[in-house]
């Protein structure tokens, strides 16, 4: 299977304060469609610090399927004035059933580990705590229809909807 580009884009900066930053978003498949990959990311200073989703679909038969992987990280101020980071990582199963060209069923087996820690500035000197830390497993069925017809920058006519069950099991 060779894959080619299908879209790439991004973009760069950077800070004498918080060193470099950037976004890029990148799309592959192969010629017929079959295999597809995408990945996308933000990037603070390091690797640890960014976001990032990296997908793989294949798509040859009726049912298609893919996996993911990503991190994602969050701060969040609480009402003490703290900040509250949260770090959510983890990986996917995907798995979608096409009913008919504008319908299908979607299910989705996630597998999250989510860190948090606490962060706070006193006498001039920051400060950082661990806090909790937990695995949790999230199936989801949904059903879709989706009959929006696409522009250049985005839908310009039809609807998305989407029905979703899901129920989280904590694993540690």
């Amino acid at each position: 299977v060779t894959f080619t580009p299908d879209w790439v884009g991004g973009g760069f900066t950077y800070s004498t304060e918080y060193g470099f930053a950037g976004a890029t978003e990148l799309a592959f498949s192969d010629i017929l469609g079959n295999h597809q990959i995408y990945f996308s990311s933000d990037l603070f200073s390091n690797v640890t610090e960014s976001n990032f989703v990296l997908q793989y679909w294949y798509l040859p038969r009726r049912v298609n399927m893919g996996a993911a992987l990503f991190q994602e990280k969050y701060f969040y101020l609480t009402s003490d004035a703290s900040i509250l980071e949260e770090k959510l990582y983890g990986g996917a199963s995907l798995f979608s059933y096409p009913l008919d060209k504008f319908r299908r069923v979607d299910l989705e087996l996630s597998a999250y580990a989510i860190q948090q820690s606490y962060i706070w500035a006193r006498g001039g000197t920051w400060w950082k705590r661990e806090g909790g830390r937990g695995e949790i497993f999230i199936p989801t069925l949904s059903f879709v229809r989706d009959t929006a017809i696409w522009g250049s920058t985005g839908p310009v006519a039809g609807t998305r909807s989407r029905i979703a069950a899901g129920k989280s099991a904590k694993l540690t």
